[in-house]
């Protein structure tokens, strides 16, 4: 039967060399090749009811391949025609023959008659397709645009004509062949566009522009949440939600929406991390389980900022800190804002939302390009209250960078001077760099089974370093 179609075919396209001959004079009369195609077609709808369902795409191609390679426009127009009866007939469904058209590889922008039948078949049967494969129609159609240049020869408008027609028929809403959300989805992907499509896109992208208002929050990014200390609901923090990996907002749908909703909103973290209270609120915000493990990179690094503007913040303040027993409201701003991290710095890295030893280095390389030292007290201070809870829990190689860490921030070569024991900061200084000094020797001990001789070496070195007066030692 496959032979009986093709044959059927090439004796329709066939050309007697009288007429080839006679070509530019010959008159066909109309009604000859009137009753002719429609001789075809029949025939082609009688051989095809015949036809197994298995062998009906491989005939299709094959049939598809011959009429790509008509010369004759009249041939062509008839042979696509008989395609389109096929399908109203059932006895081929349209997906199926726009998929095989789309899928031809004669269909090229070169082959100018064979690519405007083809779109002009497509636009015929399109209504007999299912929204899904309207979808892939039209993504295809954007993909054959991109095979025209920029800068196309007038010869080429029509082919590029017949395929705007056909984007512009599955644009309109008014022939239901596909939701116009999934349209403006299709639409918004970051996808090169041909030029000749920047305008139908754009107004129907804008058609969106007030759906998208509707179910946002104007001026969301401008907006800053009240931290309470008792905390909120889950459904009360929607609005606040963000993606843990690029800290945009969770908006519905891919709409127009304004460009400051769909930037990254590390300041909205930032600022909420630096509300007291706020653990439980980052934790919803970024939808961090207490349960799962899970390390978030991005709250790494803006607890990291953070720790950085505190350094900048003591690198310009007086860092004498306040008398052991003067009550809250004379403890300075900077003082406060060194425990409130020290909080959130254990808190976070106790439930491994964020990594201790990613947290050092990333310490290290922004300190290393900056002269921060005022504020170096603090940091150490912080650092090393993590670590004393947990140095037994923890494998030794989490806490190697803190050594570099301290060899950048305690550059001396001679005694520290001895801090003003008169204030509450001299527990700081002192503690910074004698606890540094005291978990040597734990580092040391761990060393001894050999799995980690490379700290031995620096260990001891640490320990015979004239950084330290020997009056400190004795706190």
């Amino acid at each position: 039967m496959e032979m009986q179609i093709l044959e059927a075919v090439n004796n329709y396209m066939k050309v007697e060399p009288i007429e080839e001959a006679f070509a530019s004079v010959i008159v066909y009369k109309a009604d000859c090749e009137q009753e002719k195609s429609f001789k075809f077609a029949n025939d082609i709808v009688s051989a095809f009811s015949n036809v197994n369902q298995e062998n009906k795409e491989h005939i299709i191609r094959q049939y598809l391949q011959k009429a790509a390679s008509a010369h004759n426009i009249n041939h062509l127009q008839v042979l696509m025609s008989t395609l389109a009866k096929l399908t109203e007939a059932h006895l081929i469904t349209a997906k199926m023959l726009c998929d095989k058209i789309l899928l031809c590889d004669k269909l090229t922008n070169e082959n100018k008659n064979f690519w405007i039948e083809s779109f002009k078949l497509i636009k015929k049967v399109i209504s007999h397709v299912d929204y899904k494969g309207v979808r892939e129609i039209l993504k295809v159609c954007r993909d054959k645009a991109q095979s025209f240049g920029l800068n196309i020869n007038v010869s080429y408008l029509p082919q590029l004509l017949v395929l705007e027609d056909i984007i512009k028929h599955i644009f309109d809403r008014n022939n239901c062949l596909l939701p116009a959300y999934f349209i403006a989805n299709e639409i918004l992907k970051p996808f090169p566009y041909h030029w000749k499509f920047n305008k139908l896109t754009t107004e129907f992208v804008e058609e969106f522009r007030q759906t998208a208002q509707m179910v946002s929050i104007i001026g969301h990014a401008h907006m800053f949440p009240i931290v309470e200390h008792f905390g909120y609901a889950d459904h009360l923090m929607n609005s606040w939600k963000l993606d843990p990996n690029t800290l945009k907002f969770i908006l519905k749908g891919n709409l127009p929406y304004e460009p400051e909703l769909v930037e990254e909103q590390s300041q909205l973290l930032r600022y909420v991390l630096e509300q007291t209270y706020s653990k439980e609120m980052v934790s919803i915000m970024l939808n961090l389980q207490k349960q799962q493990k899970q390390r978030c990179n991005t709250l790494e690094e803006e607890l990291v900022n953070l720790i950085i503007n505190a350094m900048e913040m003591t690198e310009t303040t007086d860092n004498a800190g306040s008398g052991f027993n003067a009550p809250d409201e004379q403890i300075s701003q900077n003082e406060w804002v060194w425990l409130h991290l020290s909080s959130q710095l254990i808190y976070f890295v106790l439930f491994q939302f964020v990594s201790f030893m990613h947290i050092v280095l990333a310490l290290y390389d922004k300190l290393s390009k900056l002269e921060l030292r005022k504020g170096r007290d603090q940091l150490m201070w912080i650092l090393l209250q993590f670590i004393s809870g947990s140095i037994q829990k923890n494998p030794i190689s989490n806490f190697l960078p803190m050594f570099k860490l301290f060899d950048l921030l305690y550059p001396e070569q001679e005694p520290l001077k001895l801090p003003d024991c008169n204030k509450s900061s001299s527990l700081r200084q002192v503690n910074s760099t004698d606890g540094s000094y005291l978990y040597m020797d734990t580092f040391n001990e761990e060393s001894q089974s050999g799995e980690y001789e490379h700290i031995t070496s620096f260990a001891h070195c640490f320990k015979e370093s004239p950084r330290l007066p020997s009056t400190s030692r004795n706190v």
